[in-house]
């Protein structure tokens, strides 16, 4: 430790142990509060202080429950392994609580990668890891007038996190293809979360549901979305489809009624509101498909957008049209077996089933060999890299007048202001990262809130904007 030698962390470790007081600890050995706490957490991992003393200097814990239900389960683990750097950021963790910087010095120490700022891994730890239930999060600094955030593996990270996560780090490596690439970015824990779509996708298409209107209505997503994700894997030759607009894809057309003016709609089912918004959109923009409008208007009740449809039609303002999509399917590729190899071996795991031994014994292997698990870390981070936005890389600063951009030509496109979610779509960035960018334009007066319907939207204001 900097502030103390061994022998005086050895003497303070055994004063705490005996009940000492962390004020007394702080005027016996004038040292700070941030000093002393860091040596109670260094004696910690040294085992010379208890967890049941550490607990003394414990403000606050936040651990969320490892999900039970097997289609949770594999969604919440499937975020934290879609990138290598996750990964091996799981392996680097243990049952000690350690500061996001001493996780990325630890992880530091064991490969020879440059990795991206330590802030990622923090945004790793608490936008990912401990919202999926395989780390625990743990602020210390009661009575020390300093508090310090730290997170340490728990049960379910050690009992699936750390399989697994060794698992898909060779398994990465050995098919020369970063996870990354096939399972595409997670946008938070508890959202909708592109790694767990794009198998689902994968197996659908596998079972049969070939088509885009299938994949939408059993996955509950927009058809765009669906589409980014089969354009993605068109690309990396995982499937193949005909790519052309959804209306030759089968999907339902709602098209405004030439010559009808807005404003006249009568009241459907209701939803005042809803029906008024529903008709503006179609007058304006001529057409559409209930997935698409629902998402224009950041609305969520897909089924509501249909029942004010349907209910448009019969009032003679809409007609629809429904294009045959037989001759319209998703083939899988040979290449198709990566994720679904991947997906069924996770699936078994997560199920205590016989794939979770050999996943423990790639783990141990790499706790026996040293040079084996760098060999690994290096070849897997390395191959993230490769195909990472490289956002992480990029100062804080820079973050917020790239978003401060995206929300401005967003605004002078849209004709509104863009959401979270828009600007996590487009580039490439955790909820978190957006989420503390807008807090702090917020704070400088760059952009303004406003609510509209369920969605919250920024707009660009302020000075900053005349400099872009």
């Amino acid at each position: 430790m900097p502030e103390f030698d061994a022998n005086m962390l050895v003497e303070l470790a055994k004063s705490f142990q005996e009940g000492g007081r962390v004020g007394r600890l702080r005027h016996k050995y004038h040292r700070s509060g941030r000093a002393i706490l860091k040596s109670l957490l260094e004696a910690r991992r040294r085992e010379l202080v208890s967890k049941v003393s550490l607990a003394r200097v414990l403000i606050r814990r936040k651990e969320f429950r490892f999900p039970r239900n097997p289609d949770a389960r594999f969604q919440s683990i499937l975020s934290c392994m879609n990138t290598e750097l996750k990964q091996a950021l799981l392996l680097a963790t243990d049952w000690y609580p350690r500061t996001y910087i001493g996780l990325y010095n630890k992880l530091a120490a064991v490969t020879n990668i440059d990795l991206p700022c330590a802030e990622t891994i923090d945004s790793y730890c608490v936008d990912t890891l401990t919202p999926a239930g395989i780390l625990t999060m743990e602020v210390f600094g009661r009575g020390l007038a300093y508090a310090e955030r730290n997170f340490r593996l728990n049960h379910p990270g050690a009992k699936y996190g750390q399989p697994i996560a060794a698992f898909s780090i060779k398994y990465a490596v050995d098919h020369g293809v970063s996870l990354y690439e096939l399972l595409g970015q997670a946008q938070s824990a508890g959202d909708s979360i592109a790694p767990c779509n794009r198998v689902r996708i994968v197996e659908l298409v596998s079972a049969g549901y070939d088509k885009i209107v299938d994949l939408t209505d059993r996955l509950g997503l927009v058809i765009e979305d669906v589409r980014q994700h089969l354009d993605r894997m068109t690309k990396l030759k995982i499937l193949t489809y005909d790519s052309l607009n959804f209306e030759k894809k089968g999907m339902k057309l709602y098209r405004w009624v030439d010559g009808k003016l807005p404003g006249h709609a009568k009241i459907v089912n209701e939803l005042k509101k809803l029906t008024h918004d529903v008709e503006a959109w179609l007058y304006r923009n001529k057409a559409g498909e209930r997935n698409q409008i629902a998402e224009a208007l950041g609305y969520r009740h897909v089924n509501h957008v249909s029942t004010i449809l349907g209910g448009l039609v019969r009032q003679g303002l809409v007609e629809t049209q429904f294009t045959s999509s037989n001759k319209s399917r998703i083939v899988l590729l040979e290449r198709s077996r990566l994720i679904l190899d991947y997906s069924n071996a996770v699936r078994d795991a997560l199920g205590d089933g016989v794939a979770l031994a050999g996943m423990r014994e790639i783990l141990e292997k790499f706790r026996r060999d040293n040079h084996v698990f760098a060999k690994y870390l290096d070849a897997g981070i390395d191959l993230y890299c490769q195909v990472s936005p490289n956002i992480n890389k990029r100062k804080f600063e820079e973050r917020e007048t790239t978003l401060l951009e995206f929300i401005w030509t967003f605004q002078e496109r849209q004709k509104t202001g863009a959401r979270p979610v828009d600007a996590v779509r487009s580039l490439g960035w955790t909820h978190g990262t957006v989420t503390r960018c807008l807090q702090s334009l917020l704070k400088k007066g760059d952009v303004e809130r406003e609510r509209k319907g369920p969605a919250t939207r920024y707009q660009a204001f302020g000075p900053s904007m005349s400099g872009l």
